[in-house]
């Protein structure tokens, strides 16, 4: 007998990069690089959130709190639930900014 799969969620990605569970909320995270989105999955309650759009995340951890780390090509961010993205850190041009 073959296992089945089910589509949790298609959001047209060119690449689903980095795909990160937590076990703690149950949830899937991951990224489309090229299209600057930013996804989740929450098992439990069985829902599909786009995190964010037009902005670039190529790398990202959990934080113990719920928030999440987040590096780009300038930029490294923390992420708190419910508030803005806070820049931690920049460079451009090899200039610290």
């Amino acid at each position: 007998m073959q296992p089945q799969l089910e589509v949790v969620a298609n959001d047209g990605n060119l690449y689903g990069e980095g795909p990160l569970w937590d076990d703690c909320s149950q949830s899937l995270y991951w990224t489309g690089i090229a299209g600057h989105r930013f996804f989740r999955y929450n098992w439990r309650r069985r829902r599909h959130q786009t995190l964010s759009e037009g902005f670039e995340v190529e790398g990202f951890c959990l934080e113990q709190d719920g928030g999440l780390l987040v590096a780009n090509t300038v930029s490294i961010w923390l992420r708190k639930p419910g508030a803005q993205p806070a820049l931690l850190d920049a460079q451009a041009k090899g200039q610290r900014v």
